[in-house]
């Protein structure tokens, strides 16, 4: 699971519980950290800020320490999102890596043993001796 947020959340305690729920049943929390730590007004569109109940522009600035805390306790990867690929790419490698992990923890290999030769080789010992049976083909030893 990807969660994208600032980390302002309303219960942090209760948001902890539920990802070490969701890590116990082996679902890892990755969580990309959005904003800037100073903090901005919050984008209404056309250029708008979002105003609150009280007409003053609403700031979102990044949260990290519940995030981290939300990534560790889900199991996942914490990284701070930017305008590179790098930030992307270093997520989804991680989450890559948990994947392939448990999917070779949980992979069975099946062994085979292949001896089909054996009955082949008496089918064709068979048919032999019914070829030379037919063509009057002598074989001497």
């Amino acid at each position: 699971m990807v969660i994208l947020t600032d980390g302002d959340f309303a219960d942090n305690r209760e948001m902890l519980k539920q990802a070490e729920k969701l890590a116990a049943e082996n679902i890892h929390i990755h969580v990309f950290g959005l904003g800037t730590l100073a903090g901005e007004p919050v984008p209404a569109g056309a250029g708008l800020a979002l105003t609150g109940a009280d007409g003053r522009p609403v700031y979102s600035a990044l949260n990290e320490a519940p995030l981290k805390a939300l990534a560790q306790a889900g199991n996942g990867r914490y990284r701070r999102a930017d305008y590179s690929d790098d930030d992307t790419r270093a997520l989804i490698d991680a989450v890559l890596a948990s994947a392939n992990l448990q999917q070779e923890e949980h992979q069975l290999t099946r062994v085979w043993n292949e001896y089909f030769w054996l009955p082949l080789l008496v089918a064709m010992l068979i048919l032999l001796r019914l070829y030379w049976a037919r063509t009057g083909t002598r074989v001497d030893r």
